[in-house]
C-alpha cells in the first residue's frame, strides 16, 4: 500500500497565497531594475517587486505573507499580490514602489515641502492605526521600512519583526522605539 505524505502546514498555507508564475513578465519599458534579491517585473498589468528568498525561509515568508495579505485592505501598507515557488526559492510579489524607501528619498531630495512631509507622516500613522485595529504591532518602523509610490504615498513594509498581541504587551525599550526625524 502506498500512502501519500500529508502536506506540511506551510505548504497548505502557501495554497491561498500562490500566484501563477506565468503571469510574471519582464518590464515592457526595459527599465527593469534588479538587486541581489529584488527585481522589478510585471504581474498582469502592474509593475511589481519580486523578492527571491531561499526555501529555507519558507515558514517565515509564509507567515509574513499571510499577515500582509490580511492587511491588503489598507492603502498605507505595501500591496501584496502573492508568492510562487521555483526550485529552491520562494518569490514574493508586491507592488513596485517607484520612489523607493523613505530614507533614500529624503537623502536624495533635500527640498521636500512641509505639506508633503505631513502627508507622509499622516499616512504612516494611518497604516499603524490599521495594524493596531488587528492588534498587530510592526516593531520596526523606520524610514527604510516605509516605501513611496509614484505619488509619494507612504506604504509600510517589512513586517518580519511584527508581534501579534496575545497577552499584555511588554513595555518597549528605547532601543525598540526608533524615532527618526525628517
Amino acid at each position: 500500500m502506498i500512502t501519500q505524505k500529508a502536506p506540511s502546514s506551510t505548504e497548505e498555507d502557501m495554497k491561498d497565497l500562490r500566484i501563477n508564475p506565468l503571469d510574471i513578465k519582464d518590464c515592457k519599458d526595459n527599465t527593469c531594475i534588479s538587486s541581489i534579491n529584488i527585481q522589478k517585473l510585471r504581474y498582469i498589468v502592474d509593475d511589481v517587486a519580486v523578492k527571491k528568498v531561499p526555501i529555507t525561509e519558507k515558514r517565515n515568508i509564509v507567515k509574513q505573507a499571510k499577515l500582509v495579505k490580511l492587511l491588503n485592505a489598507c492603502e498605507n501598507i505595501e500591496r501584496f499580490y502573492g508568492i510562487y515557488r521555483e526550485e529552491n526559492y520562494i518569490f514574493v510579489v508586491t507592488k513596485w514602489m517607484h520612489n523607493g524607501n523613505l530614507q533614500n528619498y529624503l537623502t536624495n531630495n533635500k527640498s521636500i515641502q512641509w505639506k508633503t512631509k505631513l502627508k507622509i507622516a499622516e499616512q504612516i500613522a494611518n497604516g499603524l492605526a490599521f495594524c493596531n485595529a488587528y492588534e498587530i504591532y510592526h516593531r520596526d518602523v523606520r524610514s527604510n521600512n516605509v516605501l513611496l509610490d509614484e505619488n509619494l504615498n507612504a506604504k509600510l513594509t517589512n513586517f518580519e519583526t511584527n508581534r501579534k498581541f496575545v497577552e499584555k504587551s511588554q513595555p518597549m525599550s528605547r532601543e525598540t522605539l526608533r524615532l527618526y526625524t525628517f
